[in-house]
């Protein structure tokens, strides 16, 4: 593990940037966090897209994509991965995903 301990240290890790103080407490996160299995490659892709297709508001693409991964956006993990505008677009859509209730 790459001094990841060693940045969440106090001493270090206040010398970070916001981003990368975010990035820090997800990956130690995800390393304590044995309720779910760790998120694969495609799983973050997905997220991604999710994300880039709220920001755009294409609402069809994201259709397609929430048929795939609604298991995935209900992980309380993922939550944290969600941008803003996916947060919001995903809470309205509630009625649009057959009864499935999104955890936000």
């Amino acid at each position: 593990m790459f001094n990841i301990i060693k940045l969440s240290e106090s001493v270090y890790y206040k010398l970070l940037n916001e981003n990368a103080k975010v990035l820090v407490k997800l990956i130690l996160n995800e390393q304590t966090n044995k309720d779910y299995p760790p998120l694969t490659r495609s799983d973050k892709l997905k997220i991604n897209n999710i994300n880039l297709f709220c920001s755009d508001f294409d609402i069809s693409m994201l259709k397609r994509t929430l048929k795939d991964s609604i298991e995935l956006i209900q992980r309380p993990d993922v939550e944290q991965l969600l941008n803003h505008d996916a947060k919001i677009v995903l809470k309205t859509m509630e009625a649009l995903l057959e009864g499935n209730q999104v955890r936000m």
